[in-house]
């Protein structure tokens, strides 16, 4: 029985070939998907995978003890202080798989079974790493340090406004320099390193800095045209190394009747991320003949400096 298929029109007098004698073909190379750019090891800190990999469910980080300065008197008799430790347990409580099921007699008369095989396995690793993302700027944000959020934010100023429910910053291609300095400055009053300070926008935040001086050859050292024709912002804007993502926290905010972002900014080292497992395996079914290809993740992570992050809620105009 021949099947249906669309063909290039034929007159009424002249056969149609198309599922008779010509057949299609099945291409060798697999559609692939679009995925997010994943940040987390761009932005936490990594040095502990792999620490937990021999047990255990917990890893305790211990901070650099402070040691209280005197001024001397000539004379006159010496306090002696004791060295106070403070410590921080991080632990491993999130957990995340993927299971799929191919029959045997599949995996022979599939075509193309081994790139379809390895594309489908690239896609799991990926969604993982997005999970993590989507984990880690849900809920990093609410643990930065109060002085580095709200309409007063600066440990030592205040002066700086970060925004809060119903009064958020709102950022456009005219004020988007001036806020990301704030953002540093809100930083530096707690001493943070220049070094490594990143923050995370979402799409329509790159958008408005793409209009914003940033563009500008004066500024940027850039071509002028650069940011116009690649559609990218400088690496490096108000000194925070800029990602972009689509996971960045947005709440509807009904006090402005408009979309809001927890933007994240800070230092790598605030937060820690450790992985304790990341196994795939291939499981073979004693009752029928389907092949099981499965991954698994275990991990954790949490902020252990929250005066080196910043909550900028915003929206973008």
């Amino acid at each position: 029985m021949a099947v249906s298929r669309r063909a290039v029109p034929a007159a009424s007098n002249y056969p149609q070939y198309s599922g008779n004698l010509t057949s299609p073909i099945v291409s060798s190379e697999l559609i692939g998907r679009f995925h997010e750019a994943t940040i987390f090891k761009g932005i936490s800190n990594t040095n502990y995978i792999g620490q937990l990999t021999k047990g255990g469910d917990q890893i305790t980080f211990y901070r650099e003890p402070v040691v209280t300065v005197h001024d001397h008197i000539k004379d006159g008799k010496i306090k002696h202080d004791v060295i106070e430790t403070e410590s921080f347990t991080l632990v491993v409580d999130k957990a995340k798989r993927f299971s799929v099921k191919i029959d045997r007699v599949d995996e022979f008369q599939m075509q193309n079974w081994s790139s379809f095989r390895d594309a489908f396995l690239q896609n799991a690793a990926n969604s993982l790493a997005e999970q993590v993302d989507r984990d880690i700027l849900s809920t990093v944000y609410t643990k930065v340090d109060a002085a580095n959020s709200g309409i007063n934010a600066g440990v030592e100023s205040g002066a700086y406004n970060m925004g809060t429910l119903g009064n958020p910053v709102t950022i456009t291609a005219a004020n988007f320099d001036e806020v990301l300095f704030e953002v540093g400055a809100v930083l530096s009053e707690w001493s943070v390193p220049m070094q490594n300070r990143f923050v995370v926008m979402p799409t329509v935040g790159v958008t408005v800095g793409l209009n914003s001086d940033f563009r500008r050859a004066d500024i940027t050292g850039m071509n002028r045209s650069e940011p116009l024709m690649n559609g990218q912002l400088p690496a490096t804007p108000a000194g925070l190394n800029l990602f972009q993502s689509n996971h960045v926290q947005r709440v509807w905010d009904p006090g402005v009747n408009a979309w809001c972002y927890h933007v994240l900014a800070g230092i790598p080292s605030a937060t820690v991320f450790a992985s304790q497992i990341q196994e795939t395996r291939i499981m073979e079914d004693v009752d029928t003949w389907d092949r099981y290809y499965q991954g698994l993740a275990v991990y954790g992570f949490d902020v252990v400096q929250p005066e080196g992050l910043v909550d900028l809620y915003c929206r973008f105009a």
